[in-house]
């Protein structure tokens, strides 16, 4: 997680919000076991959103934009409130053209 926050330029506090570990605790041991899962999927969003979007840039702009789908709220918000799987949808209805 802490590579993560590198990536997107956010704190690791921010980052750590819905990781089972303390951000004290991920900046001793960054690659624990406990953060990937939440760590993998993330990156998995955002290097596909990369991708799509052409560039790093677009795709954090992407992710910190709100969308209705969301209830108005950004998918970076959302990721951090233990609902990752309506920012998987929302990027999935991104990719396949469909509106949410």
């Amino acid at each position: 997680m802490v590579a993560v926050a590198d990536m997107i330029g956010e704190s690791v506090a921010h980052v750590a919000s819905d990781d089972p570990l303390t951000p004290g605790a991920l900046r001793k041991n960054p690659t624990s076991d406990r953060a990937q899962p939440a760590a993998r999927r993330f990156v998995r969003v955002l290097s596909e959103l990369t991708r799509l979007l052409g560039n790093r840039k677009a795709a954090l702009i992407w992710l910190r934009a709100p969308h209705r789908e969301l209830e108005d709220h950004s998918p970076w918000i959302c990721s951090n409130g233990r609902h990752f799987e309506a920012v998987e949808d929302s990027f999935q209805d991104l990719r396949s053209g469909s509106p949410g």
